[in-house]
């Protein structure tokens, strides 16, 4: 069976849209619908399949085929079209969906081009209508033929539970003997919709043996669980519309046999063919040692490594022939036969070889191979071919020949590819390819590829490599190749070894040939704004930012100052702008989205962080204006100051309070600008300490001098950046009443740690890092008065005033280079703000409202390393802020408190930071 499918990612991709192009493609309109479906138990859901009903079978307990089951139709049922779901379990081993369904046959275009990359022609199906008419149903010991065959809508075949127990068996009679005395048969013809069989328990218990003239338009053939369980035998004639074999999970224990024990070839006949491996050794999905003629023959292999999905001893001939190869799993198609097909595709996932040839012959007139370990042939074994195409990073052990017959192509598909220089794109091991005199080699490039390959000048890139004992013989007469999508010329050289290309300025040393081609870059440093035409490309650029000219120029004097970026794209670009502009444009708009994001993630996370840490001083300022007379005196503290306060005949009791203070807290704060053009998060958690006393400077003075220390891990998110910071600040603080007037101030300096991530793979970008250090001062200071209402409730009107200086020091990364930068912020406000206390709580509802005057609205200039050209960005900030708070305190015993804090900070353009803190205080 096919191998673990969720460990699998491409299963989805390349199985089931091969399954339905190779089942769509082969049928006409008329065949594609289903008869009379007969939904069970999904009255209310649209179900495009068949629900299992074991009961339609003669085993009172099938409990081996407990994973999934078989309808009359003979459909097999596993889940609903959940991609993450594509699989269940038949006892311990599994098997794909199974899709009959109907579909418009347009899609099979889509599929074709998206997945396969290949023009797969329509191919006209071997069976081009259903059999009609036919009644009744055939199961195990149900079957009632007429004396020459059979006609029923539905056969099901399972094998039993003991040795050779064959669920149905279809066998001829013995007409008469020859002259020689050898028999004359009399085949049963048996004419039927469809067939599902399945291997029983026992050894060579096969699901159904056929051994005579087989007529149907589907046939589900499944192997057993012990040696030998074949699904289905066909000995002799074998017509079927769609076929699929899956291996069971005993060795030997087939999906489908095409074999004959006899001197008679067994003959299959079939419009799509899927064959699956099993999960033991040489569980074959479909095997075949007589045979066969498709138009589609699509095989997987298994869990085990020779689970093969199609096995070929003999003959097979086939329209189409797809080996999809798993990771960690067996081969898909083993050959030790011949097989002639039209189109060879074979798609290989880094496991074992999707396609063996053994001692077999292949005659293929195209072959299109993707992936690493895609073929192995042995050195008696001959794989020919008109036409090769070779997509993604491939390679192969053994040789491929060019038939000499015809004109051949060799062809390489690149489009799309991140091209990785320590491996050549298609590597042959241990083999010969031979190019003929007329042998023609393309290349197929394209401006996605040209960016994200980052291309440039004086690189060798690897097309083709043979290592091992096998060489490249290049008969060609013409030793050129064809590289389409680049007007550019690289330069190719050619030998046993392999072929490589570069692109090689005018003024390098020669790598290969010297080049005709002139660096456009290179006229445009000299001409840059000068030139007429140039100078049209750079108003041009306009339309896709304010920022594309300098974006434009910034590369143009990097890459003359050494640096190695994108200069192929640049070149071309240039010199094809008004024929084809879309290469330089879309270099532009993808360098300018990328480098926005990341100028601007700095800018803004700098910024906030500070507008954070100072709430986090006001916070703890607010907590102190709560008067340590609050506190209940202890007895012994009464006492003293009694003693002290004895003067004559009158005694006085002082106002009691507390002078020092220790804290800790913890806290967190969520920042959303989502509203904005910007838009971004910030998510921090925090820890602070500090320590605060209340300090004696005159009469009708409360005045508290204190400092703290603040930790805080903060995460940004922005698109799809996602970076994380440390900050440290240190800082002071103070709150002075006198009378009914109140000043806090408090002062800190946050430093911001951490590194910034500029990647774009789509223009050879891979993840760069550079430092982002800041450094920050902050000052802020409020100004209140008192209204007393009564003993416990009080209102504050108040105006504040902050001042923030950022400073950012210089960075660079391996492509790019920021300048450093000084940073104000200043804001005015105004507010209020309400008290209320009892016997053990206080508490403060603060609403205040600022405008800021001096914002950060530029990000810190960057360029490309090496050029005088930079680039910043507008950051579009919000100005005035609106804030809700609370925060309250609650008195525990033995001089102890807990603090607590909320806030709510919103923009009029709808960004919004929400804090929370929560802290315990000693005071003595």
């Amino acid at each position: 069976m096919i191998a673990f499918f969720e460990k699998i990612c491409f299963l989805r991709l390349s199985f089931l849209n091969t399954f339905f192009l190779i089942f769509l493609y082969s049928m006409d309109e008329h065949s594609i619908a289903l008869e009379s479906k007969k939904q069970k138990n999904f009255q209310d859901s649209k179900i495009l399949y068949e629900v299992i009903d074991l009961s339609t079978t003669n085993f009172s307990n099938p409990f081996f085929q407990n994973g999934f089951g078989l309808n009359l139709e003979g459909n097999i049922l596993f889940s609903d079209d959940n991609e993450n779901i594509s699989a269940q379990y038949f006892q311990n081993y599994r098997i794909p969906k199974i899709y009959f369904q109907s579909i418009e046959l347009a899609d099979i275009r889509d599929i074709s081009i998206k997945y396969l990359s290949v023009q797969i022609p329509f191919i006209v199906p071997v069976i081009n209508k259903k059999i009609q008419n036919l009644l009744g149903e055939c199961k195990n010991s149900m079957c009632v033929f007429t004396p020459d065959g059979m006609q029923k809508k539905y056969v099901q075949g399972i094998g039993g539970f003991n040795q050779e127990e064959v669920g149905l068996m279809i066998i001829p009679e013995i007409e008469r003997l020859d002259s020689d005395l050898y028999p004359i048969f009399k085949y049963k013809i048996v004419d039927t919709d469809v067939i599902t069989t399945i291997g029983g328990v026992g050894e060579y218990a096969a699901g159904m043996r056929a051994e005579g003239i087989i007529n149907t338009n589907k046939l589900i053939a499944i192997g057993g669980i012990k040696n030998g369980a074949t699904g289905f035998l066909n000995e002799y004639f074998l017509n079927a519309g769609n076929l699929i074999g899956i291996g069971g999970g005993g060795l030997g224990a087939d999906g489908l046999d095409n074999s004959s024990y006899t001197s008679r070839n067994a003959f299959l006949k079939a419009n799509n063919i899927i064959a699956v491996g099993g999960t033991r050794a040489y569980a074959y999905g479909v095997y075949n040692s007589g045979k066969i003629e498709a138009n589609f023959l699509t095989a997987i292999g298994g869990e085990n490594l020779n689970a093969i999905g199609f096995y070929n001893q003999k003959d097979t001939q086939v329209d189409v022939l797809i080996a999809l190869g798993t990771q960690n799993s067996g081969i898909a198609i083993l050959n030790e036969g011949q097989i002639d097909v039209k189109l060879l595709v074979v798609i290989a996932n880094d496991g074992y070889y999707s396609l063996r040839n053994d001692k077999g012959k292949i005659n293929a007139e195209s072959i299109y191979i993707r992936g690493k370990n895609a073929i192995s042939s042995s050195d008696n074994g001959l794989i020919a071919t008109n036409n090769l195409f070779i997509s993604d990073f491939s390679s192969i052990q053994g040789s491929i020949v060019f038939n000499t017959s015809k004109t051949s192509l060799m062809f390489f598909d690149v489009r799309g590819q991140k091209w990785n220089n320590d491996f050549p794109f298609f590597n042959i091991k241990d083999g010969n390819l031979i190019l003929n005199s007329d042998t023609r080699i393309e290349a197929k490039f394209s401006n996605e590829w040209i960016l994200g390959n980052n291309l440039s000048y004086d690189t060798i890139y690897h097309l083709l490599s043979m290592t091992g004992k096998g060489e490249l013989i290049d008969n060609r007469i013409h030793k050129d190749i064809n590289f389409l999508g680049l007007s550019i010329s690289p330069q190719i050289k050619t030998d046993k070894t392999g072929i490589i290309f570069a692109f090689i300025k005018k003024d390098s040393p020669s790598l290969f040939v010297p080049t005709t081609e002139t660096s456009e870059i290179k006229n445009k440093k000299d001409s840059l704004g000068e030139n007429f035409s140039q100078e049209k490309i750079i108003q041009k650029l306009t339309f896709i930012s304010d920022h594309a000219p300098s974006i434009f120029r910034s590369i143009i004097e990097a890459n003359n100052n050494g640096m190695k970026f994108q200069e192929i794209a640049i070149d071309e670009g240039v010199k094809n702008f008004e024929s084809n502009p879309k290469l330089l444009i879309s270099l532009i708009e993808k360098t300018d989205k990328m480098l926005k994001n990341s100028s601007i993630s700095v800018a803004n996370f700098s910024q906030k962080t500070t507008q954070y840490v100072n709430q986090k001083s006001i916070d703890r300022i607010n907590n102190l204006i709560f008067k340590r007379n609050f506190r209940t005196p202890k007895f012994v503290d009464i006492i003293h100051k009694y003693t002290l306060a004895s003067n004559d005949e009158q005694i006085y009791m002082p106002e009691f309070s507390t002078e020092n203070s220790i804290w800790v807290n913890i806290g967190g704060s969520y920042y959303n600008s989502s509203v904005s053009l910007n838009s971004f998060s910030i998510t921090s958690v925090n820890s602070s300490m500090g320590y605060d006393r209340e300090i004696d400077i005159g009469k009708n003075i409360d005045f508290i001098l204190g400092g703290l220390f603040n930790y805080g891990k903060s995460f940004y998110y922005q698109n799809n950046e996602r970076q994380n910071f440390d900050t440290f600040t240190s800082g002071i603080y103070s709150n002075m009443i006198i009378d009914r007037h109140e000043i806090q101030s408090s002062v800190s300096m946050t430093q911001l740690l951490g590194n910034n991530k500029i990647h774009n793979e789509e223009i050879g970008i891979f993840e760069e890092s550079y430092a982002n250090n800041n450094f920050s001062l902050n000052i802020e200071a409020f100004y209140k008065y008192n209204f007393t209402l009564s003993h416990k409730h009080s209102i504050k009107p108040l105006v504040l005033t902050n001042y923030s200086f950022l400073y950012t020091p210089s960075s660079t990364s391996k492509t790019f280079f920021s300048k450093n930068s000084y940073d104000q912020v200043f804001a005015l406000g105004t507010g209020g703000e309400y008290h209320f206390e009892n016997s053990f709580m206080k508490h403060i509802f603060q609403f205040t409202s600022r405008y800021h005057i001096k914002d950060i609205t530029k990000t810190r200039s960057i360029s490309f390393k090496g050029a005088q050209t930079f680039i910043n960005y507008d950051l579009i900030p919000s100005r005035m802020w609106i804030k809700i708070s609370y925060g309250g305190k609650f008195v525990l015993p033995s001089n102890f408190d807990l603090d607590f804090s909320i806030s709510a900070d919103m923009s009029t353009l709808g960004d919004f930071l929400g804090m929370g803190n929560l802290g315990m205080s000693y005071v003595w």
